[in-house]
């Protein structure tokens, strides 16, 4: 039988109410409420809207409960769009305190966004890998801290690796118990058509809250890469990123989940560890700890883990070194494979700009042309852009040739924009907008700018 009107319009009105709440992927696709009795006790009037609880009037009265909730003292209210909106302050003194809780003691902290950083080829997977074979199974960490948790269950969402020949015969490598590991996929069901597609957390991220408020048992989510599960986002629009990025925090502080992405280095990495990092400023800036992953210059079987970025973490934090080794794993027809795992080889103290600086030196040599370019490059533009005509006269007059310039100026992570003429800097003194940092117009105070473009 056709669709009638009156059934379309509804169903066109159904849909569109779903998708502009993103709540609603809670509720069934049958589940309507409208005109039912409200369930509240002494209450029995009817519900207005199809996925509401609760009548109008105890709607009203729950909203005002969860404003008296959130504590503090109202300033200033007033109201605009038809919105209410009130300035609400809340005492130092009322905030109760809380011990910060971590999954890796020092190193990996539940509760919070951590990411793995370095260019390709460092072991940033392979580490990752390791960590969820170790929550996994309740094993010990790298660094020998006793695993106080036990085995508790880990969350994988990858695209660059096939699970068959790769991600699962690497878990089985690191000695994971792969009955707890699982992958994260979306079913998207549209009528009669349904899909399975990859994670989007800027459409997903309330069923990714509910799922794992439910299923405690969930330690550690691993997302690699991490932009592979952003969604339809520019990556490098600070304005897009950060709402992903702070929501993605609010879930791991609700939920007391340790997530841990994995990024890629940008190709002007060489120096400072955070800058170095792929995407919008905000990814980094909203991240409360980074680890760095460089290989040792001095022994090309190495690797560094090195701290990055530890707004939480102690100032003594040590980084871990490691080498790749392979283990025979047993396939299920019989035949062996050999996969990569990590061997720990103990903890150093070096940062990931000490480890940056030792790879440049060992590019360049302590003292060459090209290692006194970068400083020169870097404390020209240390407090303000510059025309790049000027920075590239600078580096002739000091004695690098047009060749190593280049060079010198990449390595320096320097971003280059053209405003009535080509312009370098260094963030945060980029000019606006700046494509490299993800910032526009809006994102950045004017004295930042040349004074010719403002």
């Amino acid at each position: 039988m056709p669709e009638s009107g009156t059934s379309r319009h509804s169903r066109l009105k159904k849909e569109a109410r779903a998708k502009s709440n993103p709540a609603v992927y809670e509720q069934d696709d049958e589940h309507n409420n409208k005109g039912k009795p409200c369930p509240r006790l002494g209450c029995g009037a009817p519900i207005i809207g199809a996925f509401d609880n609760c009548c109008e009037r105890c709607r009203k009265e729950d909203l005002q409960r969860e404003i008296d909730n959130l504590g503090g003292t109202v300033l200033a209210s007033g109201i605009k769009d038809g919105v209410k909106l009130q300035l609400n302050v809340l005492n130092a003194s009322d905030v109760e305190m809380k011990k910060l809780e971590w999954l890796v003691p020092g190193m990996i902290p539940r509760s919070k966004v951590t990411l793995f950083s370095g260019k390709g080829e460092s072991g940033k997977t392979t580490v990752a890998i390791d960590l969820a074979a170790r929550v996994s199974t309740g094993a010990d960490w790298p660094d020998g801290t006793k695993n106080e948790y036990g085995p508790m269950r880990v969350l994988m969402a990858v695209t660059e690796d096939d699970l068959d020949d790769t991600v699962v015969p690497n878990l089985v490598a690191a000695g994971a118990d792969v009955g707890m590991v699982q992958f994260l996929r979306i079913t998207s069901v549209d009528g009669n058509n349904v899909r399975m597609r990859k994670l989007q957390l800027k459409n997903d991220i309330v069923l990714v809250t509910n799922a794992l408020k439910k299923h405690k048992e969930y330690a550690l989510v691993i997302l690699d890469p991490i932009f592979s599960f952003i969604g339809k986002a520019n990556k490098n629009d600070d304005e897009e990123m950060r709402p992903i990025m702070e929501e993605l925090q609010r879930v791991c502080g609700e939920t007391k989940t340790a997530f841990v992405g994995i990024i890629h280095y940008n190709k002007k990495s060489d120096l400072d560890a955070v800058q170095g990092i792929s995407g919008a400023g905000s990814i980094a800036n909203v991240t409360r700890v980074i680890w760095a992953f460089s290989p040792d210059p001095d022994n090309k079987e190495e690797f560094y883990m090195s701290k990055a970025k530890g707004n939480i973490l102690k100032r003594t934090q040590k980084g871990m070194k490691y080498r790749m080794t392979e283990a025979p794993v047993t396939m299920k027809n019989g035949e062996i494979d050999y996969k990569p795992k990590v061997e720990w080889l103990g903890q150093h103290e070096n940062s990931a700009d000490e480890v940056n600086k030792k790879v440049r030196d060992a590019r360049y040599g302590k003292d060459t042309k090209g290692s006194k370019g970068v400083e020169v490059v870097k404390e020209l533009l240390a407090k303000a852009p510059m025309r790049s005509p000027d920075v590239y006269a600078a580096l002739t007059a000091a004695g690098v040739g047009e060749r190593t310039q280049k060079d010198c100026c990449r390595d320096a992570g320097v971003h280059h924009n053209k405003r009535g003429g080509w312009w370098m800097s260094l963030p945060p003194n980029c000019p606006l907008p700046c494509k490299e940092c993800g910032t526009s117009e809006k994102t950045m105070a004017d004295d930042h700018r040349p004074d010719e473009v403002l």
